[in-house]
């Protein structure tokens, strides 16, 4: 209930009555999974909402971000920059997409400089891939060769 004031209170032109706060705060605990994610969702909400949109786009936003426990996702038209969208924001697939490929990147380069330190610190005396001795196979005999040619 402390969360669904709190918005209430924060995002311009909602309905600030406790009996709104309580439709509010039953929405919230439907759609929340646990306090962490719920912590995420509010900050990310107080961030985007700049004005009143109902309880529609919360439930979005939470699920764009994190899956609902109840399993319910919403198909929602915004507003954004005067262009109506489906997605918020920083949060649609293409931007979520973009962000992971960017963590992956920084990750590998970083193990990419790691490895390289470690060849060019072991020098000359390392032996980075040592190969097995190879036994070559006897030479085929002449009938066999016939017949697979044949």
């Amino acid at each position: 209930m402390k969360i669904a004031m709190n918005l209430l209170e924060a995002i311009p032109y909602a309905p600030k009555s406790e009996m709104m706060a309580k439709s509010l705060a039953g929405e919230i605990y439907a759609f929340a999974r646990n306090q962490e994610e719920l912590n995420r969702w509010h900050v990310a909400a107080l961030r985007y909402f700049t004005k009143w949109q109902g309880f529609g786009p919360l439930r979005a936003l939470y699920c764009q971000m994190f899956e609902p426990a109840d399993g319910v996702y919403p198909t929602i038209a915004f507003e954004v920059d005067g262009k109506t969208t489906t997605a918020m924001p920083g949060f649609s697939e293409a931007e979520k997409l973009a962000a992971y490929q960017e963590q992956e990147l920084a990750v590998r380069s970083q193990q990419i400089e790691r490895y390289q330190h470690l060849i060019e610190t072991a020098g000359a005396e390392a032996n980075h891939f040592p190969l097995p001795d190879v036994k070559r196979l006897p030479a085929a005999p002449e009938r066999a060769r016939g017949a697979a040619a044949g």
